[in-house]
């Protein structure tokens, strides 16, 4: 069952976002025993933008930075429900590559336009006793909304096809040091190892 979701804009992208999430629980709370998240230059170390390994721009750098700080807030969980981020889009996703989290989203700001400060998907890693910890955010496209010859992108950084969801992609490590890329889809510093077994 999916906790307060709602798509004003049905598609079949929502849609199938919202299958994925019909067996993920609300969290119980944010992770308090986390109480400082990764610095910003501890988040830029990696200073990657993806494989090819090319430095971040100045420009780059900077919209990272005002990202971290407008999303800070997300670290309680409650405020980014408030926020409109209560869908849970996933159960929680990892790889041999590292994981992602939970997904949780704003099914409102899921369309063909990208507000670089106002991300669709906030990502939670599980946490001992139900808490949830604030990693990063995603930022998504229909395919079908992006009718443009060049990929999408924020910022400057070009978005990613993912077909099996129908989606451009960009995931952006914003709480949560990732060692491969700050834009790299999976953190091996993240994982799905506390989630609740299931009933």
């Amino acid at each position: 069952m999916l906790p307060n979701s709602t798509a004003s804009r049905p598609s079949l992208l929502v849609a199938g976002l919202l299958v994925l999430g019909a067996c993920t629980e609300t969290p119980v709370s944010p992770d308090d025993s986390v109480t400082d998240l990764a610095s910003t230059e501890s988040i830029l170390a990696s200073g990657v933008a993806g494989p090819e390994g090319e430095p971040l721009s100045p420009d780059v750098r900077s919209w990272v930075q005002a990202l971290k700080k407008a999303t800070r807030k997300y670290r309680d969980f409650d405020v980014a429900a408030a926020d409109g981020y209560a869908a849970a889009l996933s159960p929680c996703v990892e790889s041999p590559a590292g994981g992602m989290g939970y997904h949780y989203g704003n099914v409102g700001l899921i369309d063909g336009a990208i507000t670089p400060m106002a991300p669709e998907i906030l990502l939670y890693e599980p946490r001992p006793a139900g808490k949830l910890r604030f990693v990063g955010v995603e930022f998504v496209i229909p395919l079908d909304a992006w009718t443009a010859a060049d990929p999408p992108s924020v910022q400057g950084v070009e978005m990613h096809e993912n077909h099996e969801l129908g989606l451009w992609v960009l995931h952006v490590w914003t709480a949560k040091r990732n060692p491969t890329g700050i834009f790299q889809d999976f953190n091996p510093r993240v994982s799905c190892r506390y989630v609740p077994d299931a009933p």
